[in-house]
């Protein structure tokens, strides 16, 4: 559908100049207003959705508006979360940042924020279901991240690689350089995403075989 407007939500930890790519390729006249804040599971609550709705409401966007996120897995998963309930549904569009969350997180349609007790908080107990038009995978991002979220991304895609029985992903984390590379992982982000796209597409409501995908989550 047509767009009226552009809301970005980004995390404010990120290089500037990875925003300030994603607004020149957007490349449109219309009105684009940007929200960042510091990733982290800590933003993932319904108190920090509310201060996104009313962000949206102020900049006055409307059902045709378009949001984007920019970040790792605990912003898309909010925005996502937003954008799946704000207005009944923005069009959403998920521009990973983090190695998890461009094999895992961003893929699949899964939003969501995490429910306080006081026992701690419960991942993702609050939550919907709501695709993305497009998900962008742009590996030289990954050069910000530090050896610890490189290796997070680095056992999902190993988990991928066996539930797929992918000899590639295999011994392409049995292989990996001491060095990140980005020509070295970049097809193995692209197999590790197209295994979760595989697995969702067959069962997006996780009813059944997506329910693989939690291997190694408990």
């Amino acid at each position: 559908q047509e767009m009226t407007s552009i809301f970005v939500l980004s995390d404010s930890n990120l290089p500037p100049e990875y925003l300030e790519e994603e607004l020149q390729v957007c490349g449109t006249d219309l009105p684009i207003s940007i929200f960042s804040l510091e990733g982290g599971e800590q933003i993932k609550t319904l108190e920090q959705a509310e201060l996104l709705y009313h962000k949206l409401d102020s900049s006055g966007a409307e059902r045709k508006t378009l949001m984007i996120c920019l970040g790792g897995g605990t912003i898309t998963d909010l925005g996502g979360f937003v954008a799946s309930t704000y207005k009944r549904g923005l069009e959403l569009v998920l521009l990973p940042t983090t190695l998890l969350a461009m094999v895992d997180a961003a893929i699949g349609g899964k939003n969501g924020v995490n429910l306080p007790t006081p026992e701690g908080l419960i991942k993702n107990q609050i939550g919907t279901f709501h695709l993305p038009k497009y998900v962008g995978l742009n590996p030289i991002w990954l050069e910000s991240l530090d050896a610890r979220e490189i290796r997070s991304g680095w056992a999902e895609i190993a988990k991928h690689g066996i539930i797929s029985n992918s000899s590639t992903l295999i011994e392409g984390i049995i292989l990996l350089p001491e060095e990140f590379d980005v020509d070295y992982i970049t097809p193995l982000i692209t197999i590790a995403a197209e295994v979760k796209h595989y697995i969702v597409k067959r069962d997006p409501q996780e009813k059944g075989s997506r329910a693989k995908l939690n291997l190694g989550h408990t």
